[in-house]
């Protein structure tokens, strides 16, 4: 009921309360329909206009569950990547607004590290705006990057392909490109995943 009313004191309570359930969450709030953030959980945080972001217009105009792009937080000092869903009132079922959860990419970068992939792999995910949102190893500085300008100019949203190549750092690849969350247009990530030649061929 604390989220049905998004402009009320109860909402931001409620929200600052579970935001330290999950920690790999940097906030959680609620946008109104003009895209303004009136209730948020965490405090310190950047208020956040999202009226221009598609997935925000998406999961307003036809409810569900959305991905957005990378976004940095003056505030927290943190980048994330934002999901959506709507808020429906008790009554009629509408739309009161719209529930956003900002995950950390450092939670992106270290489920990376956790799949025990072999040694000179990499890993790579990457928003619909072909911005670089985790990687594997970790490597802050390409986070929020255009990833056009990172492996020699390579298209990171292929889809459904495998190909060889050296991203840059003298090693070569066998790379796989695969979108692992597809919500139709502009709502995609895009995984490319890079096995050394020798552990690619004596795994196959």
């Amino acid at each position: 009921p604390a989220l049905q009313d998004p402009g009320s004191p109860e909402c931001g309570a409620f929200l600052a309360g579970v935001l330290p359930l999950v920690p790999n969450y940097l906030n959680l709030g609620v946008s109104v329909a003009s895209g303004k953030m009136v209730c948020a959980g965490a405090a310190g945080a950047e208020p956040v206009g999202l009226g221009d972001q598609g997935y925000f217009q998406k999961t307003m105009q036809e409810g569900g569950f959305n991905a957005g792009t990378y976004m940095f937080d003056r505030g927290l000092q943190q980048a994330s990547i934002g999901f959506s869903y709507p808020v429906r009132t008790k009554d009629t079922g509408d739309i009161a607004g719209v529930l956003i959860a900002f995950v950390a990419l450092d939670w992106w970068s270290d489920r990376l590290a956790e799949e025990s992939l072999p040694e000179n792999s990499v890993a790579y995910i990457i928003d619909s705006h072909n911005q670089m949102v985790a990687t594997f190893p970790k490597q802050e500085g390409l986070h929020g990057r255009a990833a056009k300008n990172f492996g020699g100019g390579k298209d990171w949203q292929r889809t459904d392909t495998a190909e060889t190549f050296d991203a840059g750092d003298g090693v070569r690849r066998v790379y796989s490109h695969r979108v692992f969350y597809d919500g139709g247009t502009d709502q995609k990530l895009f995984l490319s995943l890079g096995l050394a030649g020798d552990e690619a061929l004596q795994g196959a």
